[in-house]
């Protein structure tokens, strides 16, 4: 049989036999499998069955909201508010960034206490008069991170670290200076703290020399993520 003689063929049902070559063997099938295998077996909910049809139907549905049922309404406004409620505790939640205004001295060997100047965003106030301390106000599960910038010096370590209360080290990161380009670095910790709990960010060098950390890249920032656990 030629190519031209399937013109004329009688077309096959879905329930046909249909046979299939695999390897060596002959395997027998129907189209209504193949055509399962392919395209699945779902279908469409709506009047028209052809898909150009289907998606005006289901778009012309979603405009016209005055068609839903009081039931449909009720449950369409009930999840609105429940959704904008979750974005709005999410929106609310206590969170801050600060950075630096101007490049700070570190004193070679000592553990210098990092001064924020410069307030990106906070919506809870968690620094007030002093600058080196951040207050909790409201306790729950927090996201805190740390980057530093030290300026270009081939000598000596460079670290920082997070601590709680001025006391407990929460997160700590500590590399050499490879080479005359600045190191930077960076830690965060996950971290459940009670209200009024504290915390101040160190960082550490020496050198041999005094040696800046980098204003622009300097920076910590504070988000609670979770509530009680």
């Amino acid at each position: 049989m030629q190519i031209k003689d399937f013109i004329s063929a009688t077309a096959l049902a879905l329930t046909d036999l249909l046979p299939l070559g695999q390897s060596a063997n002959t395997r027998k099938t129907t189209l209504q499998d193949v055509k399962n295998l392919f395209l699945g077996t779902a279908t469409l909910n709506t009047t028209d069955k052809t898909v150009n049809g289907a998606i005006n139907e289901n778009k012309a549905n979603i405009g016209d909201l005055t068609t839903l049922t009081t039931i449909d309404k009720s449950s369409l406004v009930n999840a609105i508010k429940e959704n904008t409620a979750f974005l709005s505790e999410i929106v609310q939640n206590p969170r801050c960034q600060y950075s630096l205004n101007n490049s700070v001295s570190l004193t070679t060997e000592q553990h210098s206490v990092i001064g924020w100047d410069k307030k990106i965003f906070d919506n809870k106030e968690f620094i007030t008069t002093d600058n080196t301390t951040i207050t909790i106000k409201e306790s729950g599960l927090y996201l805190i991170t740390l980057s530093v910038e030290f300026d270009g010096n081939i000598n000596g370590v460079r670290n920082i670290s997070i601590l709680k209360d001025n006391v407990e080290v929460i997160a700590y990161d500590s590399r050499m200076s490879v080479n005359y380009s600045t190191t930077r670095s960076n830690v965060s910790a996950i971290q459940y703290l009670n209200s009024n709990e504290t915390l101040k960010f160190r960082a550490f060098q020496n050198s041999g020399n005094s040696l800046n950390i980098v204003s622009g890249n300097t920076k910590m920032s504070i988000a609670k993520i979770g509530g009680d656990l």
